[in-house]
């Protein structure tokens, strides 16, 4: 095998291991997309739509009217989407442990 064969075999495989991790990242941003309340997402995306319509009516070329967002936005939004909602299922669930201490600090104490 010559440096020639060996380079391209070699530029084949990274191609190849590319396109697999960025299909494995895409499975998962659309796996974790489906899990997330179809309200959340449509107020996110209601959001983005409006900034884009206020850029476009700031921006008088033509090329901003059509202006939609990337699909690296649309990832980027996702992940926002998601890590807000686990902070807020985080948060709610906090506040029922501590609310399920109180219940139960009275419920011993009404025993006693």
């Amino acid at each position: 095998m010559t440096d020639e064969e060996g380079l391209r075999k070699r530029r084949n495989y990274q191609r190849i291991a590319e396109q697999s991790r960025r299909l494995r990242l895409n499975s998962a941003l659309k796996d974790l997309e489906a899990l997330l309340p179809s309200d959340l997402v449509r107020e996110k995306e209601q959001t983005a739509s409006e900034t884009l319509e206020s850029i476009a009516k700031k921006d008088t070329k033509k090329e901003a009217k059509s202006k939609k967002p990337s699909a690296e936005q649309t990832k980027a939004c996702v992940m926002e989407l998601a890590v807000e909602y686990i902070k807020m299922l985080r948060t709610n669930l906090n506040e029922k442990n501590v609310r399920m201490q109180e219940l139960g600090a009275v419920g011993t104490s009404i025993l006693l």
